[in-house]
Order: structure tokens, then sequence, then C-alpha cells
């Protein structure tokens, strides 16, 4: 073999590898700009509002009971918003409202038919916090309410939910106290 011929030997195997290093370089290119294509077609196609509207949300456990709902109205279907949750066999236990303007949160017990609210706090439209409990029966037994002028007032109901005795302190009178017997009247009072 003479030295043009070894020559030419490593030309061509040089050439070979230049043209296979040249055939992956070109491969890669066009990978990765189908890649970048692709993405840039994907993120026009991506929505710019990430927004999930709806009129209520169920959260339900992994055996498929209702846990928490999100609701735009109440069961009565009054405007507002509800968050609900629930405990075992899909049983209101807590709910955080604002229904017509009036925020307030309920505490349930019982289940089925005994399913009874037992403590209400609420404000009503003109800003006055209350506080309500409720017996077994759903009769509310104690209420205490801040009016907006001022006045406070602590009130205990009979079992069959009429007034028995009251104890407030009003802004044009002071304090006072009253007790009522089952017919509602006035058997004491202070001033």
């Amino acid at each position: 073999m003479t030295p043009q011929t070894a020559d030419l030997k490593a030309v061509i195997q040089r050439l070979e590898k230049l043209e296979t290093e040249g055939r992956k370089l070109k491969v890669a290119a066009i990978t990765a700009l189908t890649l970048v294509g692709a993405a840039l077609v994907m993120a026009q196609a991506t929505p710019t509002n990430r927004t999930l509207e709806a009129e209520r949300f169920v959260v339900r456990g992994r055996d498929g009971r209702q846990r928490a709902v999100l609701a735009a109205t109440d069961a009565q279907g009054r405007a507002g918003g509800l968050l609900l949750f629930s405990g075992e066999g899909a049983q209101p236990r807590l709910s955080l409202g604002v229904i017509e303007e009036s925020p307030d949160i309920t505490l349930y017990s019982g289940s089925g038919a005994a399913l009874q609210k037992r403590t209400i706090l609420t404000a009503r439209e003109d800003g006055s916090p209350g506080l309500q409990l409720m017996d077994g029966n759903g009769t509310v037994r104690v209420a205490l309410a801040l009016t907006p002028d001022g006045s406070a007032a602590l009130a205990f109901n009979g079992v069959d939910g009429k007034p028995r005795a009251a104890i407030g302190v009003t802004r044009g009178y002071g304090p006072g106290l009253l007790f009522t017997n089952d017919t509602g009247r006035i058997i004491f009072r202070v001033p």
C-alpha cells in the first residue's frame, strides 16, 4: 500500500465519520425543533382563565359519602354562599353561610329525623350579632343579642320556647332583670 492510498483511506474514514456525526446532529436538531414547536402550540392552547365555575361543589370521602358542600344557594334556594361540612352518614355538622346578606355559623347534632340545629351564631343585616342555643328538639333555650344602639340582652326560654328570664342593659334604661311565668305574665322585674 502506497502512502497516497493510506492517506486516501484515512481521508475517506474521516469523511464517513463526519457524515455520520452530521446525520446524528441533523436528527437531534429536528427533534429539538419539533419539541420547541409542540411546546409553543401547547402554550397557545393553555387557557389564560384558570377559574372553575359551578353553582355547587360536593366533596366526597373515599367511601363515597358527602363530606362538604360549597353552594351558591341554601336548601330553600335563597341566594348567598354556603359551606356545609358533614359527619358520618352525610349528616350536616357545621355550616358557614351568608344568606340574604346575613352571615351565620350553625352547629348541628343528631341524625335523620332527629337532626337539629343546636347553635347559631349570626350577624344581622344591621350588623348586630346574636347567639342562639337550642335543645335537642330545636327549641331556642338561650339567646344572646347585641343591638346596633349598643343594648345587650341574655334571654332564657322554657322547654316550650317561651321567654322565662332575661337580663339586659339597654341604652335608654340601663340594666334590667325580668322573670315571667308559663303564660308570659311578668312575675318579677328590676327596675
